[in-house]
């Protein structure tokens, strides 16, 4: 599927069911307040737009080009031009039939069929120039304290990432395997044949790019994320929102 597609299929999923003259139904939705969720939603636009978060040698932002600004405007248009994106979605509202389509992790996919009593697909994300995922999950450090522990800590690490670990825990949670050995394994297929909505997660798996991992990021994001919020929310133009936030977003790099 396309950007156009996902407006023209969401354009058809909206719709006014009562008859007041008000949307009750809404033809997608993803998190657009500042916080981590939308920011790593609004990723995947920036970069199928051929945009990035920060510039190739990651020394400061890179998300005011003009790639991010039609991610930035993609987003506006969903919201105050096909009004297909509602800014005040009602709770679980993909539960309960009032969103038709939901960007969402992975590990919901078990939590939602454990509510709703309807069938539900799932999708691959809509592409734009690029083809492109996100991919996200928890990271496990070590601190620097005594060689002791600090052996303790790696020998934990190795222990929770080993493969029997690594396949009860993408069972369990619904996130994809860290080893290629646990996803080519004949308990792991037979968990994709009971659980068939994975299988699109595994294949799309081969489009995803990973946020960059630096000290950096959490405040970079937060600043990213203000700048959408503002742009959706306050109406200032994304061109200017993003130049601002470029500019405090690199006091925080170094």
């Amino acid at each position: 599927a396309t950007w156009d597609e996902l407006v023209e299929y969401g354009l058809k999923l909206t719709r006014d069911v009562d008859g007041d003259g008000r949307t009750d139904e809404w033809g997608v939705n993803f998190t657009t307040r500042a916080n981590v969720g939308a920011v790593y939603s609004f990723i995947t636009f920036l970069w199928q737009a051929g945009g990035q978060i920060y510039n190739d040698d990651l020394t400061a932002a890179g998300f005011n080009n003009e790639a991010a600004v039609e991610a930035v405007n993609f987003l506006i248009d969903l919201a105050h031009k096909h009004k297909i994106l509602t800014l005040s979605p009602p709770q679980e509202g993909f539960q309960v039939g009032r969103i038709a389509m939901q960007y969402s992790s992975t590990s919901s996919i078990a939590q939602t069929a454990a509510k709703v009593d309807f069938d539900f697909g799932v999708a691959p994300l809509p592409a734009y120039k690029e083809t492109v995922t996100g991919v996200g999950g928890s990271s496990m450090g070590i601190f620097s304290t005594t060689p002791e522990e600090e052996a303790a800590a790696w020998t934990f690490v190795e222990w929770m990432a080993n493969e029997e670990n690594n396949l009860e825990w993408s069972i369990a949670t619904g996130y994809t395997p860290l080893r290629n050995s646990v996803l080519n394994s004949a308990e792991y297929a037979a968990f994709l044949e009971e659980n068939p909505h994975i299988q699109v997660v595994i294949e799309q798996s081969k489009y995803a790019k990973a946020r960059p991992n630096l000290v950096s990021y959490a405040d970079v994001s937060r600043v990213l994320g203000i700048a959408i919020e503002e742009a959706l929310y306050a109406n200032i133009h994304p061109q200017q929102t993003l130049d601002n936030a470029v500019i405090e977003a690199n006091g925080y790099i170094w």
